[in-house]
């Protein structure tokens, strides 16, 4: 299985068609954070509704793949911020979400706001499920491609490639 992890191209059409041609059977671009959040923790050319563009465009261009995206937790957002980005990846259409700790890599980066509690993490994979995401990953030390073989996705694929 190839999946693929892209920036955002600045939104740039030639070239989120050729990663949804490309044949990768799962398409990536994180969110990273929730939407009151990405102008302090995201470079000031990332947007959270490009991000949600990537996403969708990757899901008309190759409706075979599955569409994949991520936040990291424990920079202090509400729950209900974290859940309203879920409900906004999965009305787009994004089949599977991964939810993991942000750990702060440099004294340069954004400080670690909470470390969340694993119940949290299990919480939220619950909610991610009822709000229809066929495949979630949830835990501290989760990350995009974290597992990504172990969490059923060949099975989604083959049906998918059965229904179409």
């Amino acid at each position: 299985m190839v999946e693929l992890l892209t920036p955002d191209f600045a939104g740039a059409e030639p070239a989120l068609g050729v990663v949804a041609a490309s044949g990768a059977q799962v398409l990536g671009h994180n969110l990273e954070t929730v939407r009151s959040l990405t102008g302090a923790l995201r470079d000031r050319r990332c947007s959270f509704d490009r991000s949600l563009g990537v996403l969708a465009r990757f899901r008309a261009l190759a409706p075979r793949a599955l569409t994949k995206s991520s936040l990291l937790l424990g920079f202090g957002e509400p729950e209900e911020e974290v859940v309203d980005a879920l409900r906004e990846l999965r009305a787009i259409g994004v089949d599977w979400v991964t939810l993991g700790q942000y750990l702060r890599p440099t004294r340069w980066h954004a400080p670690v706001r909470s470390f969340i509690p694993p119940e949290r993490f299990a919480a939220l994979a619950e909610r991610a499920r009822e709000l229809g995401f066929p495949l979630v990953t949830s835990g501290p030390l989760v990350r995009s491609s974290y597992r990504a073989a172990e969490e059923g996705a060949e099975r989604l694929l083959a049906e998918r490639a059965q229904l179409r």
